[in-house]
C-alpha cells in the first residue's frame, strides 16, 4: 500500500503534467488536501513540499501554492544508464545499443558506475534526468533507491536482474536458451563429458538460468552431467 502523502503527490502531478493545474494556478491549501484525502495535515503538507522539491510548484507564505512556470529546456532530456563497470565488455555493448536509440530520439545518455548513485540524492536524480536504465549486481542492490524511484513513478527499467517486490518494467536475457545452446553446441562436436564450472561467488540468476538450462540438454541427450572438473574421470576417458 503506498504512503498517504504519495497519493496526494501523485494526483496533484498528473493534474500538472495533464494541464488540468496550469502554471500560475493555486493548488488547495494543507488544510484543503486534508479534508479532502481523509488525512492529517502533516501529511498533506509533506506532498506539497515533495512537489516543491521537484520544482513543479512554488509555494509562499500566507499566500499558498501556485504551480510553476515551466522554462524551455535548450539540453535534450537525459537518461541515466547505470552499469557495474562502464568498460566491462562482458555485459555485452550495451552502451552503444542505447545510445543509437537516444540519439535518435534527441535524448542524452549518461553512463556511470553504482557508485554515482552513492553520492546523489533522490531528489537531484529526479532533477537532472528524465529516466533511469540500471544494471544491477544482484536483486538487493539499491533497493532502497529503486523503491523510492517506483513509488515516485519515476521511468525506471532495470537490466538482467529482476526484483519480484518492485513492479519495474525489467528486460531480460534468456539465459535458460543460452545454456541449451551452449551445451547443445559441444553434444553436436561429438562430446559426451561435458561439465558446468561455476566461479567461486554467489550464483545470480543469470549464472542459475544457464546452469539450467546445460541440466536440460544433458537430459534430452541422455549424457552424464559433472558440475565441476573432476581428475578421475578425465583420466578415465584418456
Amino acid at each position: 500500500m503506498e504512503p498517504l502523502y504519495l497519493k496526494i503527490l501523485n494526483d496533484l502531478k498528473k493534474k500538472i503534467f495533464d494541464g488540468e493545474l496550469r502554471p500560475g494556478d493555486q493548488l488547495p491549501t494543507e488544510k484543503e488536501l486534508s479534508e479532502t484525502y481523509k488525512v492529517s495535515r502533516i501529511t498533506s503538507k509533506r506532498a506539497l513540499s515533495e512537489l516543491e522539491k521537484n520544482g513543479l510548484i512554488k509555494r509562499t507564505r500566507g499566500k499558498g501554492s501556485f504551480v510553476k512556470k515551466f522554462e524551455n529546456k535548450v539540453t535534450n532530456k537525459k537518461i541515466l544508464l547505470v552499469l557495474p563497470f562502464t568498460d566491462d565488455f562482458a555485459l555485452g555493448n550495451l552502451s552503444e545499443s542505447i545510445l543509437s536509440v537516444t540519439q535518435e530520439a534527441n535524448y542524452e545518455l549518461s553512463i556511470v558506475t553504482h557508485n554515482y548513485l552513492n553520492d546523489i540524492t533522490i531528489t537531484e536524480l529526479q532533477n537532472n534526468f528524465d529516466g533511469i536504465i540500471c544494471y544491477a549486481n544482484n536483486d538487493n542492490q539499491h533497493l532502497d533507491l529503486l523503491f523510492t524511484l517506483n513509488q515516485t513513478n519515476f521511468p525506471t527499467i532495470l537490466l538482467d536482474k529482476e526484483i519480484p517486490d518492485l513492479n519495474l518494467p525489467t528486460f531480460l536475457s534468456d539465459n535458460f536458451a543460452g545454456g541449451i545452446a551452449a551445451t547443445n553446441y559441444f553434444v553436436e562436436l561429438g562430446h559426451k563429458n561435458i561439465a558446468y564450472l561455476f566461479g567461486n561467488h554467489e550464483h545470480p540468476q543469470s549464472a542459475r538460468q544457464r546452469y539450467l538450462g546445460y541440466i536440460q540438454s544433458i537430459i534430452n541427450n541422455t549424457l552424464p552431467f559433472h558440475t565441476a572438473y573432476n581428475e578421475d574421470i578425465y583420466d578415465e576417458k584418456k
